[in-house]
């Protein structure tokens, strides 16, 4: 993914501000800085939630702001939110169904012509589900879930919806550390072949996991570059790590 000179302002405030990033295809590439800086706004505008000003982002050679939202979505673009965004009314196993019309293979038009199709989406959604320790839950209705088990589904739903890219605003927020260490290592195991771009204000495991960090504040790109030359940077160390361990 190709990110260049992107923009997005707020009346006249500027809440990207020539942005340009490039990652490649897997890994964990860590966004951070304080409140406001407009991490969760660049996930915004990558997703397709915010339409930018002008700049591009490239993803395989295609323009994604020429793209609507359910376009990315199908070219494998996923979300998750810092609030899970899940139809709390429904069951796990129906959410993770309309997580499947998103696919890009998009095997739920042919539920009702080919029973194998039906098996073969339930047998990955099973999977899936098991992998991320809450098939015991799948027919729960998502409102009696967790905190952190309403994080799992939603990354659940995203390999389900065969993302590539996975845009997780916050995944660590609010939960234990069982669950914490939990996600962690879901996260690190889908690195391996897809890009996770992560925005996580828990720096410790930020520096632990992330093969590249950038760093914004107030809309601008501070630094973007390895773990240990961030930690180091002695700008970073005045606008946001100082700060943060303060707190």
């Amino acid at each position: 993914m190709d990110i260049r000179n992107l923009n997005k302002k707020f009346g006249s405030f500027s809440v990207i501000d020539k942005i340009s990033l490039l990652f490649p295809n897997s890994g964990i590439h860590s966004i951070i800085g304080p409140n406001g800086a407009g991490k969760s706004t660049l996930l915004n505008l990558i997703y397709g939630d915010l339409k930018a000003d002008d700049g591009q982002i490239l993803y395989n050679d295609i323009d994604l702001l020429k793209k609507e939202k359910y376009q990315r979505i199908s070219l494998g673009i996923g979300r998750t939110y810092q609030t899970p965004m899940l139809i709390t009314e429904n069951t796990v196993i129906d959410n993770c169904l309309i997580a499947d019309m998103g696919s890009k293979k998009n095997n739920f038009f042919s539920l009702f012509s080919k029973k194998k199709i039906v098996d073969k989406i339930f047998k990955k959604i099973n999977a899936t589900l098991t992998h991320l320790n809450i098939a015991d839950k799948k027919d729960f209705l998502v409102d009696a879930l967790t905190h952190g088990e309403k994080k799992l589904l939603e990354i659940a739903m995203l390999l389900i919806s065969d993302c590539d890219v996975l845009l997780l605003d916050e995944p660590l927020a609010g939960v234990d550390k069982i669950e914490s260490d939990f996600i962690v290592k879901i996260i690190c195991e889908l690195s391996k072949n897809k890009l996770i771009l992560l925005v996580e204000h828990d720096i410790e495991v930020v520096l632990n996991i992330s093969n590249s960090v950038s760093v914004m504040n107030n809309g601008e790109l501070i630094i973007s570059s390895d773990p240990k030359s961030v930690k180091n940077n002695t700008l970073v160390n005045q606008i946001y790590f100082d700060k943060a361990n303060e707190k």
